[in-house]
């Protein structure tokens, strides 16, 4: 996923003495897993760059997981 932030707010980060924003860029990997018949896993990773288009900000990356459960 690609976001840009737009012109005329780009320049808001050097306002407040920082960087210029540009844009954030985020790459996902899901993987669905049927555990059992009624329980199903869904495991997540994310990894940001240029969070919210800032540049100084360090690259996090974020490990999530979905459950569902059908009775």
């Amino acid at each position: 996923m690609y976001s840009k932030i737009s012109d005329p707010f780009s320049r808001f980060g050097q306002l407040l003495g920082g960087a210029a924003l540009g844009a954030e860029k985020a790459f996902e990997l899901n993987y669905s897993l049927q555990v059992k018949r009624y329980l199903l896993l869904r495991p997540a990773f994310q990894y940001y760059v240029n969070v919210g288009g800032n540049p100084l900000l360090s690259n996090p990356a974020v490990f999530g997981l979905r459950t569902k459960i059908t009775l």
